[in-house]
């Protein structure tokens, strides 16, 4: 597998272009000549790939992202924005895992977590879901907060065959 610099990373998702089978350090798209105003309008692919930091922090995502197959180390999604939905797909996230404080969909557009494992808790703390959310057949083995607020969800989430502890206080 070979290994992929950051800068790199920023480029391909600039351009468009998948971020597939790479071994990746450090992930964040913090670059205001590529992303103006942490933006970036592209869809973004990042599948098969060894991440050891995923940092989408206060990033806005104005076209769908797809995050599939992969081994990540530690996530922070804090205050990120997908506009046109997320998918994460068989991932495993060996760390605490952020994704609180947003409002992460717009309403016509999915969040998707399936068939994830998370090792550790996955936070998501004043986290605002305006369109539809699907969680099914993940493992919360360090449990989450997922269901601890009803207002969390304008749109009836579908919730399904998950094991671990989705009402866990941090």
């Amino acid at each position: 597998m070979d290994k992929l610099i950051k800068t790199k990373v920023q480029e391909l998702v600039y351009s468009g272009s998948p971020v597939s089978g790479y071994f990746i350090k450090d992930i964040d798209l913090y670059n205001s000549n590529l992303f103006e105003n942490e933006q970036v309008r592209r869809s973004v692919l990042i599948e098969n790939c060894i991440i050891d930091k995923l940092d989408l922090t206060i990033m806005e995502f104005t076209e769908e992202v797809i995050i599939r197959d992969c081994s990540i180390n530690l996530a922070s999604f804090h205050g990120a924005y997908f506009y046109k939905g997320i998918s994460i797909e068989r991932c495993v996230f060996n760390e605490i895992f952020y994704f609180d404080c947003g409002g992460h969909n717009e309403s016509s557009y999915t969040v998707r977590l399936i068939e994830n494992k998370f090792r550790k808790y996955v936070d998501f703390f004043d986290a605002w879901f305006m369109g539809p959310v699907e969680i099914r057949n993940c493992q919360f083995i360090g449990g989450t907060n997922l269901l601890c607020d009803s207002q969390a969800f304008d749109v009836e989430p579908i919730i399904e065959n998950n094991t671990g502890n989705l009402r866990l206080e941090s």
